[in-house]
Parts: structure tokens; C-alpha cells; sequence
């Protein structure tokens, strides 16, 4: 941008040299010229640039929703297999039982 403004400067001085016009009066005038649209379209791509980043913003929330539910259903299913496991662990440790109080007897 920096040397966009330059460039343009230099050809303004040019354009001035070649037709007798006032060099200062119309740099001027083209530093401010350029000075405006250098703003006007770093103000455009700040605005560009920051609905981008909703628009990306709001499809990693959509992915982070999914990611929860699945977290969800894998909690539920473990919390499923934890009972089960439970239910076998009980039954097994019901069954050895009587042969634990043997074996510690003898």
C-alpha cells in the first residue's frame, strides 16, 4: 500500500512537471486522495475479514455441538456397560463367595 501511495505520487509529479502545474498544492491534495482510499479499504477488509471469522466462528460452535452429543452417547453407552459389568462382578463374586470362607478357613 505504501508504495502504491508513492507510485501515485510520483506520477502525479510527473503528470504536474509535464503540464506547469503547482507541484505542492497537488501533492497534496493527492496525499490526502490517497490517504482516503488507503483507509476506506483497510476499513473494508477489517469489516471482510470479521464476518469471515463469525462465519468461522459459528461452524466450529455447529462442530463443537455435535462433538458434545456424541460424548453424550459415548458417556451413556459406558455408563450402560459400567452396570452391566457390575451385574457380572456381583454374580461372580456371589458364586466364589462360599469357596473364599472355605479356603480361608482351612
Amino acid at each position: 500500500m505504501i508504495f502504491l501511495g508513492i507510485l501515485a505520487i510520483f506520477c502525479k509529479s510527473i503528470i504536474s512537471w509535464l503540464f506547469n502545474f503547482s507541484i505542492t498544492k497537488d501533492i497534496g491534495e493527492w496525499g490526502n486522495y490517497i490517504s482516503g482510499i488507503t483507509g476506506s479499504l483497510w476499513a473494508l477488509a477489517g469489516v471482510i475479514l470479521f464476518y469471515r471469522t463469525l462465519l468461522l466462528q459459528k461452524k466450529e460452535i455447529e462442530f463443537q455441538r455435535e462433538e458434545l452429543g456424541l460424548q453424550r452417547e459415548e458417556i451413556r453407552l459406558q455408563k450402560e456397560e459400567m452396570k452391566i459389568t457390575k451385574k457380572k462382578f456381583t454374580k461372580t463374586l456371589l458364586a466364589i463367595k462360599p469357596r473364599l470362607f472355605l479356603f480361608y478357613l482351612s
